[in-house]
């Protein structure tokens, strides 16, 4: 019997539309988009600032939360899909509290529990992991 979960992810995987393999470079860069997309959007609809003043490409903190976020549904294997939700929400909202803590707040001063923003990141990056193979749940 195969074990409950995510399918890790491979090295390489096939996208379901075109056959055609994935690196993992590849999946990285694309759940960077996602994650950044996301941002924007929230920005956008929460503070109100015009798409085309928000930078269109991914940040070197979006890479590093894609990287991150992949590795630790590897590790973690979640084994169903709103465990992998609550896993990649909690894991954006500890970048973020480390982001925060570099710019000198202090962990006292900040919530330290994921919240609707990460949870909108978190299914957005799920989603996309679906829609990749990379991750599915049966």
């Amino acid at each position: 019997m195969e074990p409950k979960g995510p399918k890790p992810a491979d090295a390489l995987v096939k996208t379901p539309t075109s056959g055609v393999k994935m690196e993992r470079p590849e999946i990285l860069i694309s759940l960077a988009q996602v994650s950044h997309d996301t941002w924007r959007a929230q920005a956008h609809r929460y503070k109100k600032i015009p798409l085309e003043q928000l930078q269109a490409e991914p940040f070197a903190d979006d890479h590093k939360r894609a990287a991150d976020t992949l590795r630790e549904l590897e590790e973690k294997k979640p084994a169903t899909r709103d465990e992998a939700v609550a896993l990649v929400a909690t894991s954006s909202h500890n970048m973020w509290v480390e982001f925060q803590v570099g710019l000198g707040k202090s962990k006292s001063e900040l919530d330290l529990n994921p919240n609707d923003h990460d949870r909108e990141r978190a299914e957005d990056i799920v989603k996309a992991l679906e829609a990749l193979r990379v991750l599915s749940f049966t």
